[in-house]
């Protein structure tokens, strides 16, 4: 008896449980009557027929990336009159390049053996800080501000070491 009692509040249970389901997946793929586009009200644009002058000036003294050149030098001509329409506005602004090029002094670039930083040894009580390096294949342990193949090592980290080759300043990582 128990069970057929259980089979009556059961079985509703479950039609509705799944026709809510099947109601959902037809209202999903259902096409709805959608407008296409979104219209805003009409809206009266703020337009203004007074215009200040530009007080705004701009520092175009820099190198001209595709030139090559120096900074160009620039000459402005004061605009005869500002109107409203921005496309009636005229102004006169000449780039003048300097007849001269600068040609930068070439730089001179050091050959660096090849180096590679494998760890460090950090003593518990004097707190000295050895680097494990690897220069042109050779393993070496190097103390800080100790020198070894013309390479000083100027500070060691966990993760990286400061060194000086030739004047040179480089950090490498692990």
């Amino acid at each position: 008896m128990k069970n057929k009692k259980m089979m009556f509040v059961l079985l509703p249970a479950v039609i509705l449980i799944w026709g809510l389901i099947i109601y959902r997946i037809v209202d999903a793929v259902q096409e709805k009557d959608v407008p296409d586009t979104y219209s805003e009200p009409n809206r009266k644009l703020h337009t203004s027929t007074t215009t200040l002058p530009d007080t705004v000036h701009l520092l175009v003294n820099y190198r001209d990336p595709f030139l090559g050149s120096g900074p160009a030098r620039i000459r402005r001509e004061p605009s005869p009159s500002i109107t409203s329409h921005p496309a009636q506005a005229t102004s006169s602004i000449q780039a003048v390049h300097s007849s001269t090029p600068t040609v930068p002094a070439p730089k001179v670039v050091i050959a660096w053996p090849t180096v590679k930083y494998v760890g460090m040894i950090q003593n518990g009580s004097s707190q000295i800080k050895i680097a494990i390096l690897k220069i042109n294949g050779k393993s070496h342990l190097i103390a800080e501000s100790c020198s070894e193949a013309d390479i000083t090592v100027q500070n060691i980290v966990q993760d990286s070491v400061g060194l000086q080759y030739r004047g040179e300043h480089k950090y490498f990582k692990r």
